[in-house]
């Protein structure tokens, strides 16, 4: 779990990531929670005072995943402004 964690981490240092994960946190959880209450959490997980339930691992891996193959997409309709 701590090198999930890592990643994680290193994956949310990106301006906007946290913002991002939350976004898709409350459009696929269920129950439904806000986009404050899965912020929330998030640092609570990252802080280590609360541990990740498995479907939460499976939702922020769909989410990395999901950047990663929008951020390798060569689609010239796709392009993305990289400012680092």
């Amino acid at each position: 779990m701590s090198k999930w964690l890592t990643r994680l981490r290193k994956d949310l240092l990106r301006s906007g990531s946290l913002t991002e994960l939350s976004l898709h946190l409350a459009k696929h959880s269920k129950p439904a929670a806000s986009i404050d209450e899965w912020k929330h959490v998030i640092h609570s997980i990252l802080d280590e005072n609360q541990k990740p339930d498995s479907d939460f691992v499976l939702a922020v891996d769909q989410w990395i995943s999901q950047r990663s193959i929008s951020a390798n997409s060569t689609d010239p309709d796709d392009e993305q402004l990289d400012l680092f």
